[in-house]
């Protein structure tokens, strides 16, 4: 039981762990896409 316990508990923890690191990507690609955007519209219009 300790070792089920102890299992379920590491694949919580690096589930969590996958979801914090998917999350902080998730949000630097959106930043980065905040960012970007402006400069892509200013080309368009160029053209």
């Amino acid at each position: 039981m300790l070792k089920i316990s102890g299992f379920t508990g590491f694949r919580a923890l690096k589930l969590s762990t996958k979801r914090m690191v998917q999350s902080l990507f998730y949000n630097y690609s959106e930043n980065n896409k905040a960012k970007n955007t402006k400069p892509i519209i200013k080309i368009k219009v160029s053209k």
